[in-house]
């Protein structure tokens, strides 16, 4: 592809030349050259294997597509050499692992994460270390926690897949339910609460029976835990506050719940209501007498729940309801209050005494005589006693003793202190 210049002369082929040109004495020269055409150098540098993205470097230039190339670069001799070289482009894709798999322990807290990684060119990294080619296993996940694995093969122009995901274990434990039936208490009764069914429990399960706060499925606080479903007062109570006894399941250790498991199943709460115990006292009643015939037995009523239930027993029978009574009788009186919600109850005695016994009377009465018209009455009584005659024209005299001056019909009556009385009747006739 050169050529020689020769006196203005382009020589191009090979071969052996004579020129005969003027010479500077005016006589002709003679030239002789001969014109040899070397052949083109050519280097293959065969083809280039690149992952798209990158470029191919020759001679200081980038090349960067797929192709075949030829390059002309001065050689060793001085004439052009040709390289030639093809580029091909792989085009980059993440590696491929097969299907993964989640799966939960016998306790529903941890999962496994398992990827098949049987397709792809090994050795295989995960997470930057090598492993097998067969399944990887990533276990002991706790549940409701993510994870997150890059997954590279020694395949050429290959990305890293990035497996990743979280996954929730169902949870095994279940309470078996509480009724919500209310329980009424009272300080010193035990309260047997009524499960509905049966739990079902997980490998480490307990079950406790917790009476707390607040409704529903919340504890709000927890004020006592035990481990059959029987309820008791404590000081820390308050009467008439509605408190909650649910049967609640989860994961523990020697004996104590884990109120951290994220499988804590808590039932719905019976509802405890504990009311002070009822009590009561009975202020001493007055006397039964004559002049008061009827005593007024009072009460006085604390504690217990709304549903109180009140009577008044007298020999065995029921005389009334109520705090208080009206006693016409002398005996021994009992109050008996029932809680109807609580079942607890309060009594007592009280002692009615009566005093009524008529006062002794006896009359010594005179009589007319022709002699001396006029008769002397005397009552014999003793103590705090009053008298009083009626006498036969209606007249009332009082006093033990009486001189009278009528015949006729008479009364005496005398009345104790306790209202209560005696008469006699009598008939005095004239003097004969």
């Amino acid at each position: 592809g050169e050529c020689f210049e020769f006196d203005g002369q382009l020589y191009c082929e090979p071969g052996s030349f004579e020129l005969s040109l003027p010479g500077q004495n005016g006589c002709p020269e003679t030239f002789l050259f001969d014109i040899e055409v070397l052949p083109t150098v050519v280097n293959n540098l065969g083809l280039q294997s690149l992952c798209e993205g990158e470029c191919f470097e020759f001679d200081g230039q980038l090349y960067c597509s797929n192709g075949d190339y030829q390059v002309e670069l001065p050689g060793a001799n001085g004439c052009l050499e040709l390289f030639t070289f093809q580029l091909e482009l792989i085009p980059v894709e993440p590696v491929e692992p097969g299907p993964v798999t989640v799966g939960c322990d016998d306790l529903s807290e941890t999962y496994s994460v398992s990827v098949d990684l049987a397709g792809l060119q090994p050795p295989v990294f995960v997470n930057g270390q090598p492993v097998g080619s067969g399944t990887y296993t990533l276990s002991g996940i706790p549940s409701g926690a993510s994870y997150q694995l890059e997954i590279a093969d020694s395949s050429p122009c290959s990305l890293p897949a990035i497996v990743a995901g979280s996954h929730d274990c169902p949870c095994i434990s279940d309470f078996g339910g509480m009724s919500q039936m209310p329980l009424f208490g009272c300080p010193g009764t035990s309260l047997q609460a009524q499960p509905t069914g049966s739990p079902q429990l997980d490998g480490n399960d307990l079950v406790r029976y917790v009476l707390h706060t607040q409704s529903g499925s919340a504890l709000g606080a927890i004020l006592q835990v035990g481990s059959s479903p029987t309820v008791a007062y404590d000081p820390s109570l308050n009467f008439g506050v509605t408190y909650y006894l649910s049967q609640v399941v989860g994961s523990g250790s020697n004996g104590q719940l884990d109120w951290n498991d994220a499988c804590l199943a808590v039932s719905p709460g019976q509802p405890v209501i504990f009311y002070p115990a009822p009590e009561l006292s009975i202020t001493s009643p007055p006397l039964l007498t004559c002049s008061q015939p009827q005593a007024m037995l009072q009460a006085t009523i604390t504690g217990g729940s709304p549903s109180l239930e009140i009577n008044w027993l007298f020999n065995g029978q029921q005389l009334g309801s109520g705090a208080n009574l009206s006693a016409t009788e002398a005996g021994v009186y009992e109050l008996v209050v029932d809680d109807q919600l609580t079942g607890c109850s309060a009594s007592a005695t009280v002692l009615v005494e009566a005093d009524q016994t008529p006062p002794d009377l006896t009359l010594d009465l005179g009589s007319f005589t022709c002699n001396d018209p006029v008769a002397t009455l005397t009552a014999l009584v003793t103590g705090d006693v009053e008298v009083e005659w009626q006498t036969p024209d209606g007249d009332q005299l009082t006093g033990a003793v009486q001189s009278v001056d009528l015949p006729g019909p008479y009364s005496c009556t005398a009345t104790g202190a306790n209202g209560c009385t005696s008469t006699q009747t009598f008939e005095l006739v004239p003097a004969p």
